[in-house]
């Protein structure tokens, strides 16, 4: 699994779960370093995030993915289909 870039689709998956989000986040910033340069891949807004996390983390979550922006990022690098 360690370096294993096919792994994005299933961790946007996993972005979308509360619970596995932050783990997600941090596995795919270890796959695509260049990730941190966009500021707009995470937030704590639960506007963003879903109700999901408004509801998990008290409407006050940690810095998360956001797993639509993740997925659209991807997309333009080509990186998933």
């Amino acid at each position: 699994m360690l370096g294993d870039r096919t792994l994005l689709h299933w961790l946007i998956h996993q972005m979308r779960v509360p619970t596995l989000a932050a783990a997600a986040g941090s596995a795919f910033l270890e796959l695509y370093p260049e990730a941190h340069e966009d500021g707009q891949l995470f937030s704590v807004e639960t506007s963003l995030l879903g109700q999901a996390f408004a509801d998990h983390f008290d409407d006050d979550p940690p810095f998360l993915p956001v797993a639509d922006k993740v997925k659209d990022w991807a997309k333009e690098r080509k990186l998933l289909d």
